[in-house]
């Protein structure tokens, strides 16, 4: 459908998202990227990118492109766990225990980030 319909958003956004699961982050960004630029409010298509960007360890865009996605309104457990994850390697130790709070908050039960915000706590003791 992508030749048929060159801006045809969802397409784009979808295949983007299908070459980041294939772990081809090269190959999506440009279909991400054109997503974006036919729809700069398409929150997944932010998301998504930032994924790519996630995979080839590039943490200055992907934090970017979360940081976008949940400014349009994504707000699942994905996007935190890998904001906590660029701000734990980039030192931000607040922005980190920001993001695990809002993971609590999703899901109040998630053992994983109840251990590391006790730890993350502890160690600023």
């Amino acid at each position: 459908s992508i030749q048929v319909f060159p801006n045809f958003i969802q397409a784009l956004s979808n295949l983007g998202a299908a070459l980041n699961k294939l772990n081809k982050p090269d190959e999506a960004i440009p279909y991400l990227e054109r997503t974006i630029h036919l729809d700069p409010a398409f929150a997944m298509a932010h998301y998504n990118l930032g994924n790519a960007y996630f995979a080839k360890n590039q943490h200055k865009q992907a934090l970017a492109s979360y940081e976008k996605a949940a400014e349009l309104g994504l707000d699942f457990l994905s996007l935190h766990w890998n904001l906590f994850e660029i701000h734990k390697k980039e030192g931000r130790t607040q922005d980190a225990v920001k993001e695990l709070k809002l993971i609590l908050e999703i899901d109040p039960n998630d053992e994983k980030a109840q251990k590391l915000l006790k730890e993350m706590r502890g160690s600023k003791k």
